[in-house]
């Protein structure tokens, strides 16, 4: 008797799990995921010399917005999109020149950082002016002088022989005065002058000053006693010179004799007077 054998076949489905922390690299073209598509961008400023921008300058990106930066300083910016950009410096001040280009041009990398720097030198926007004072003659001032500029108080004080110098002056026309000389000294061509200073340089101002012994003067005084007084008084004759008439009763002030000594006449003394 014969055997017969059925054999059944059956759909088996292999589930094959994945452990945990492995990976399965896919690739199916284009950009890795994990790569940087934008650069960044450095932009420096570097001061030099005086009287630099007091409030800074401004960056700007392409036609983007405006970003302070200091006068030394470094301003950075992330994810710039790749290609070429500009980069300009404004707000600079009149005494200060940006070296080199401005606005620059730069090509920015993805996942690289480019640089601008930019290079400012300033000049000075104050000069100053120095005055040199020279006195000749005898006696001069003991307590020497004051030099004013633009008639502000207290001054700089300066000896009879010497010289001062004012700082930090604005550039423009500016006044300086000599002060304080005594009544005996005087300044050639005038005590005040006008003087025009440049930035970045010293004007130069020089005041001669003489000095003489001082005038002396002479009072004279005529006092009359008794009856029938001279009716149209004397005349009074200084060292030889031209009379003068003074009263019977009066004071005479002859004034700017030099000093030393010198001679007095009274004359036109009536016969019934003397003088003693």
């Amino acid at each position: 008797m014969g055997v017969r054998m059925q054999l059944v076949l059956r759909h088996v489905r292999l589930v094959v799990p994945i452990a945990a922390g492995l990976s399965a690299g896919l690739g199916c073209g284009g950009a890795d995921i994990g790569s940087p598509t934008g650069g960044n961008l450095q932009v420096t400023t570097a001061t030099s010399g005086p009287n630099p921008d007091a409030d800074g300058y401004v960056i700007t990106i392409d036609d983007g917005g405006q970003t302070v930066i200091g006068t030394n300083a470094t301003l950075q910016r992330e994810n710039i999109e790749p290609g070429a950009h500009s980069v300009q410096l404004a707000g600079v001040s009149p005494n200060c020149a940006v070296a080199g280009d401005n606005p620059r041009s730069v090509e920015v990398v993805a996942g690289q950082t480019v640089t601008v720097e930019f290079t400012i030198t300033c000049t000075a926007l104050t000069g100053a002016i120095r005055v040199t004072v020279t006195t000749s003659g005898s006696p001069t001032d003991p307590d020497g002088y004051t030099v004013v500029l633009d008639g502000a108080d207290p001054g700089l004080p300066v000896g009879t022989t010497g010289e001062v110098t004012f700082p930090d002056v604005p550039a423009g026309t500016h006044t300086v005065a000599l002060t304080g000389t005594a009544a005996n000294c005087t300044v050639a061509e005038g005590a005040s002058r006008g003087v025009t200073v440049a930035a970045g340089e010293t004007a130069e101002v020089g005041l001669t000053v003489t000095c003489a012994e001082p005038a002396a003067s002479i009072e004279l005084t005529t006092a009359t006693t008794g009856f029938s007084l001279d009716p149209d008084g004397y005349a009074v004759s200084l060292d030889g010179g031209a009379a003068q008439p003074i009263g019977v009763n009066a004071t005479l002030s002859l004034p700017g004799l030099s000093p030393g000594s010198h001679t007095v006449t009274l004359s036109g003394i009536a016969a019934n007077c003397h003088q003693g």
